[in-house]
């Protein structure tokens, strides 16, 4: 980038750019000087200065609150401490030495003075660069940070950047259902409809739509029927699964088993559903019963149709398969042997477990993950074939409880506070003994 110098057949009678002492005594000859001009005429070669230099360059620079300085234009949005996509520039357009230092500031209403890397250059040729520019500090939830440009002269320089840059944690990115790969398997969480997210479904779910939309004038109770059986008793069914594996405790075949359970239940509740007997629907039960409506083939095709869909997502969605060969860490006393490969050397550990009663005592006495953590020592293998089991998380319960734990702990008032000590108290099932805290603690005594 190279600074445009204007010429013309009156550059004699022109006045230069000023300079910073100018600018500093600007004050005293205009008020000694009787033919100085006014103010709308004194900075006229700016003005001329900024079009070419804009024009020349276009897009890249923008004008600050300064009428003697341009800046490098910034992204509207980015992430915290990454370096941007060009190194930023301040063009300065009166007269400043070389080497002389520019610094930059940052800051908000919330923020009021943003940490900054790379924030210092040296003039040269008018123009001072910053290579590796880096806004470390976040500006807040819609803010953006206001750029303070200070150019170390005598007097000094000041230009404002207003509305420059917002900057978060993560930057721009993609909405979460776009960036998410298709058939990616993620635990079940509180509230989640994972088959509401299946193409066909939601194609079934707008033909649904379209069939109680024509039905609306033949029969409104028929319309009201329809939604309560969607909406209300398939939803309230989910819930219940969803509850029902939410916990600390809750391992990944608990979760198989109760989901397995649902899904046999579906086909079900399709047979009951063909001959008129709705025990599973007791919202549409009443609904029909009420309105003195039976209920039609096509309504039941329909409704069979849904829960169709609603199976096979299931079992595209969820992928639990476990041997029988693996079934022995549910309880290992009642297992059938000779279901385990004889070349396993599990099977050697496994009859010695079922020869101690004081083992069997343990295990009706503690609950899964205690009584194998308890035999870690003398069944290496064993346990370590039951902790790829118990291990891993069923849902994402855990996740979302620490969660909820970190709002309420890091607020808006302690958004620089450091809670991983916190976390680890709030999170953990250990009481701290306070007694033998406190008695540690010297008392202050008044004087």
């Amino acid at each position: 980038m190279r600074l445009v110098r204007m010429t013309s057949d009156h550059s004699k009678k022109r006045r230069r750019g000023p300079s910073s002492a100018d600018q500093h005594g600007a004050a005293t000859t205009s008020s000694s000087s009787s033919s100085s001009s006014p103010p709308s005429e004194d900075l006229w070669w700016t003005e001329a200065a900024v079009n070419e230099v804009t024009a020349e360059h276009p897009g890249e620079l923008v004008r600050t609150g300064c009428p003697y300085m341009l800046c490098s234009a910034l992204p509207t949005h980015w992430r915290s401490n990454k370096t941007l996509p060009g190194a930023f520039k301040v063009v300065i357009l009166s007269e400043v030495p070389d080497g002389t230092a520019v610094t930059l500031k940052a800051g908000n209403d919330e923020n009021c003075s943003a940490e900054l890397r790379n924030c210092s250059a040296l003039v040269k040729n008018q123009i001072a660069k910053f290579n590796d520019l880096r806004f470390v500090g976040r500006s807040g939830r819609g803010k953006s940070f206001t750029i303070t440009i200070t150019v170390s002269t005598c007097p000094p320089q000041v230009a404002t950047y207003n509305k420059a840059i917002k900057v978060t944690v993560d930057g721009p990115r993609e909405p979460r259902s776009k960036s998410r790969p298709p058939h990616q398997f993620r635990g079940l969480g509180l509230g989640q409809r994972p088959f509401m997210e299946n193409a066909s479904f939601s194609n079934h779910l707008r033909e649904l739509d379209t069939y109680r939309r024509v039905k609306t004038e033949e029969s409104p109770a028929l319309e009201q029927s329809y939604r309560s059986t969607n909406n209300q008793d398939i939803f309230s069914h989910l819930n219940e699964v969803n509850i029902s594996i939410q916990g600390k405790e809750v391992i990944i075949m608990d979760a198989s088993e109760k989901i397995n359970a649902f899904v046999s239940k579906i086909s079900l509740w399709k047979r009951r559903l063909q001959s008129e007997n709705l025990p599973n629907f007791p919202t549409l039960e009443q609904e029909l019963s009420k309105n003195n409506i039976a209920l039609s083939s096509s309504m039941k095709a329909q409704i069979c149709e849904h829960l169709d869909v609603l199976e096979n997502t299931f079992g595209n969605y969820f992928d639990f398969t476990f041997s029988k060969s693996e079934i022995w860490l549910r309880n290992p006393f009642i297992v059938v042997l000779n279901t385990i490969n004889d070349s396993d050397l599990v099977k050697d550990e496994l009859i010695d477990l079922r020869s101690k009663e004081m083992a069997r005592h343990d295990f009706q006495t503690e609950n899964l993950i205690e009584f194998w953590c308890s035999l870690t020592m003398a069944y290496l293998r064993a346990v370590s074939t039951a902790m790829t089991f118990l291990i891993p998380f069923a849902t994402t319960y855990l996740c979302e409880s620490g969660f909820s734990t970190m709002v309420t702990i890091k607020t808006k008032s302690r958004n620089r506070l450091d809670i991983k000590d916190d976390m680890r108290v709030a999170l953990s099932n250990t009481v701290p003994d306070f007694k033998a805290i406190l008695q540690l603690k010297q008392q202050q005594m008044s004087h």
